[in-house]
């Protein structure tokens, strides 16, 4: 198992962190299969994305009473697509809505 974490900036509220992850997830043509919740993390949220019909799940999970999220690969569960979106995806959610001069 693979586990990557996404800094989160302390401005941006939850709603605009899940905001944030899931244009992120649709930008880069992922398919949620599902959205929901994990019972070691209570009140997370928990994205599992697959990209087409390619071999791979890239979960996404999100816990704001402990302000954290993270990418999470589980083992047989790899897609070699992953390697080059993941950084990307991380950039995205990471930056969304910040502004530079």
């Amino acid at each position: 198992m693979t586990e990557l974490e996404i800094a989160l900036p302390s401005h941006r509220s939850p709603v605009q962190i899940e905001h944030s992850i899931e244009r992120a997830c649709v930008a880069a043509g992922l398919r949620l299969t599902l959205k929901a919740t994990l019972k070691q993390y209570p009140g997370c949220l928990h994205w599992p994305y697959k990209r087409g019909a390619e071999r791979g799940t890239l979960e996404i999970t999100y816990w704001p009473r402990e302000r954290r999220a993270w990418f999470k690969v589980a083992r047989g569960r790899e897609g070699e697509w992953m390697a080059s979106l993941v950084p990307h995806l991380k950039r995205a959610i990471e930056q969304d809505g910040e502004t530079t001069c």
